[in-house]
């Protein structure tokens, strides 16, 4: 299966902050999740959250702005290297009128059941495969 190479700018809400682990090949690393700006699931490995400047290390619920590209090693649809030089913060998603702007992002793309999952994973591979 051949990926790009190439970056492109996505912008991101991030919602999603796994807790750091330790890495040989990047000393520190973190995984995020979030929900592009075109309503799409996307994690972002690895990220040095620690070691990134103080103006790019963004909070849960923040936009972002970053050049992103597919991951060359992970067959997972959603997942894409960051660059994290590129990482602009554009604001924020508050917890405003009982959190609604976040649950008007959020509550579309759950799924009822594990079953729907693996269901929706099967024809993303199939589609992807064909």
């Amino acid at each position: 299966m051949a990926y790009s190479s190439l970056w492109e700018k996505k912008r991101i809400l991030v919602t999603v902050k796994a807790y750091p682990q330790p890495s040989h090949k990047y000393s520190e690393t973190v995984c995020v999740a979030g929900i592009t700006d075109e309503g799409e699931w996307i994690r972002l490995y690895p990220v040095t959250f620690r070691d990134l400047p103080k103006e790019k290390q963004f909070s849960k619920y923040d936009w972002i702005e970053a050049q992103v590209k597919k991951a060359s090693g992970d067959y997972r649809p959603e997942s894409y290297n960051i660059n994290t030089d590129t990482i602009k913060i554009m604001g924020s998603i508050g917890t405003k009128d009982n959190w609604k702007k976040r649950k008007e992002i959020i509550i579309p793309k759950l799924s009822r059941s594990l079953e729907e999952l693996r269901n929706k994973c099967k024809e993303i591979l199939f589609f992807r495969n064909n």
